[in-house]
Formats: structure tokens, C-alpha cells, sequence
């Protein structure tokens, strides 16, 4: 099964400008729902949207991207390297600044 190819959004937009990352997308095993459920929320992959109810609850691209992952890697624990090398990566984050983006 082929992966859904990313939206432009965040840290997906840059994939069609790294070759590397479009081959990564490309290797994964399986597809994400392009609209996931959870709680009160529902989050668009398709759109970059995330909702509660009807309201669209606005998310600066990196924070997009960063619940993106978490859902990519639901059921098991992501751990803070590993989340900031695929957010940010080639780029030196530290906590104060994952913050503040």
C-alpha cells in the first residue's frame, strides 16, 4: 500500500524540495487516514487542519507538524531527539526555541 503523498504544509512542504524525504514518504508501510479522530478533536491531514467541533483551531505550521508525528507514532513513546530530528531536521533546536515555534 503507497502512503499518502504529504499536503503543503509545515515541514511536509519542504519533501518536495528533499529528494531524501519524498523517498522516505514514499518507503512507508502504510497509509495514515487523511482525518483522525480523537476526543473532541478531529485532525485534517489533507487540510493541516485541526478542529474541535466545528471550530478550526489555528496551529502555526512546526506545531502542526509536531502532532502530526505524535499521530504518525501513536501507541508507542516518541522520545525528544528523535521527535526534533524529524520536525527540525538538520537544525539544532533547543527546548526554549521547540517552544516558541
Amino acid at each position: 500500500m503507497q502512503a499518502n503523498r504529504p499536503t503543503a504544509c509545515g515541514k511536509f512542504a519542504e519533501i518536495w524540495v528533499n529528494q531524501e524525504a519524498l523517498l522516505w514518504v514514499e518507503s512507508m508501510p502504510t497509509a495514515l487516514p487523511s482525518v483522525v479522530h480523537f476526543d473532541a478533536y478531529t485532525l485534517d491531514l489533507q487540510r493541516c487542519e485541526l478542529r474541535r467541533g466545528e471550530g478550526q483551531i489555528e496551529l502555526r505550521p512546526k506545531a502542526f507538524d509536531v502532532l502530526r508525528y505524535f499521530v504518525e507514532n501513536s501507541g508507542r513513546v516518541v522520545g525528544k531527539e528523535e521527535l526534533i530530528g524529524a520536525v527540525w531536521p538538520g537544525h539544532f533546536v533547543t527546548q526554549r526555541s521547540a517552544r516558541n515555534r
